[in-house]
């Protein structure tokens, strides 16, 4: 779940009762999580996880016994344990985990940064010593994703996804929970298995080009072209090789990528531009259905974004 998916759910439990929100703050060694992970708990209910397990137990129970505000509280998780002495868990590291109830003046802090996100701006989260924790809005995603700063809030990216068959709704389907603003193109109107699409997902007849003019915005853009034809994977990247984007990404076998990029060279697109096509699109697993191809496609997604963004993998 990403930061602008999350603050989006936690706008909407904050408007019917009271959140704590639990931020690791700093984290020493090896741990399931990193400095900037989040979760928010209610009475009964808990949103997002910094780590699962005994530890998160901890926090949750510490968050559920915050009655009112009076400045945050701090939460040691101590993963340095042994099979003999467990402690938190046997990870290797420590966490420091804040916790802060937010008062019902956080809603509009929130609120307000979830319409700066939309737009494509970023988001700091301010952590003051003795106050409540707040939102900041200050600027662009590629103001900030040259800082890897983890508690830096970005838009979620674009995934447009060039193609409504088969693979193009399973992909659609897949990355949705991943965080992503999708955008699912096809010159033919969708209607086989378009009420399985999820909801949000935006979806454009119109050509690649009216498209990303339609859809323009300051976020981040990713383009998986999964399309039925060499003359539409031709179309949608010369209307790609006009605009700024993190990935693209070409499905297609060896003999027919070789081709569409033999014509594209024809017609002048520049080379460094067509070097950056990844092809084929995905992670080699060995997938064959469309189910299995969008998963693939979903992990090569992940690993790029987390790349660009700075973020370390997980360990422990």
């Amino acid at each position: 779940m990403t930061g602008e998916h999350f603050f989006r759910a936690v706008s909407g439990r904050l408007k019917t009762g009271s959140v704590v929100l639990a931020t690791v703050r700093d984290v020493r060694g090896s741990t399931p999580r990193y400095a900037g992970a989040q979760m928010a708990c209610g009475e009964d209910w808990c949103l997002g996880t910094i780590g699962g397990g005994q530890a998160e137990a901890r926090v949750v129970e510490a968050a559920r016994q915050m009655k009112k505000v009076n400045g945050p509280k701090e939460v040691v998780i101590d993963l340095r344990g042994t099979c003999e002495e467990p402690r938190d868990g046997i990870c290797g590291g420590t966490m420091k985990v804040r916790l802060d109830l937010l008062a019902p003046a956080a809603l509009e802090s929130i609120e307000e940064a979830l319409g700066a996100l939309q737009i494509g701006q970023s988001v700091q989260q301010q952590f003051p010593d003795n106050q409540s924790w707040s939102l900041q809005v200050v600027g662009t995603n590629r103001l900030i994703s040259e800082t890897a700063d983890p508690f830096y809030i970005l838009p979620d990216a674009m995934l447009l996804i060039i193609g409504g068959g088969h693979c193009g709704l399973a992909l659609a389907r897949a990355a949705h929970p991943l965080g992503f603003q999708i955008v699912i193109q096809d010159d033919r109107p969708m209607t086989d298995g378009n009420d399985l699409l999820a909801e949000g997902c935006i979806k454009c007849c119109e050509s690649v080009a009216a498209t990303l003019m339609r859809q323009q915005s300051d976020r981040q853009l990713y383009a998986a072209i999964v399309s039925r034809s060499y003359e539409h994977d031709v179309a949608a990247l010369e209307a790609l090789a006009t605009v700024k984007s993190q990935y693209i990404g070409l499905m297609g076998s060896k003999r027919r990528v070789v081709q569409v990029l033999e014509v594209l060279k024809g017609r002048g697109i520049r080379r460094d531009f067509l070097d950056r096509i990844d092809s084929p699109i995905g992670l080699g697993i060995g997938a064959e259905t469309p189910e299995e191809i969008a998963i693939s496609i979903c992990a090569r997604l992940i690993e790029v974004r987390q790349r660009l963004n700075s973020v370390p993998s997980h360990s422990g």
